[in-house]
Order: C-alpha cells, then structure tokens, then sequence
C-alpha cells in the first residue's frame, strides 16, 4: 500500500507543480484517507462516479483528462 500511496501522490504533486492542475482539478481517491496527504475521499464506487460526473459537467472539447 505504500508503494502505490507514494506513486499516487506523485501523479498527484507532479500535475499540480509540474502541469499548473488547479487543486480543484485533482480529484484522489483512495484506501486510506486518515494520513496527512491521504485521499480526501475512499475510492468507492459512489466517489468515483461522484467524480467522474464533477468531471465531465466541467470537461470542454479540447481539455486533457487524465485518470490513473
């Protein structure tokens, strides 16, 4: 679980430092969301589709859109 936290969180850091994603454009979900720097939200099937509606409601033709 570690491992895959760590590559998580770089996926993540590297789209908000490297590519400029707004916070509000990163959406991680998760196992474990009590850790600082956890997910802000368990990966169930209820969050994902929660985010995937939040994203294509904001998704414009042209946009990049990544899911790991």
């Amino acid at each position: 679980m570690a491992e895959f936290h760590a590559a998580a969180r770089a996926v993540v850091d590297a789209a908000r430092t490297r590519f400029g994603v707004p916070d509000s454009n990163v959406a991680y979900l998760g196992e474990e969301t009590a850790a600082a720097g956890r997910p802000a939200s368990r990966a169930t099937a209820e969050h994902v589709r929660r985010e995937l509606a939040r994203l294509a409601e904001r998704a414009r033709p042209g946009d990049q859109v990544w899911v790991v």
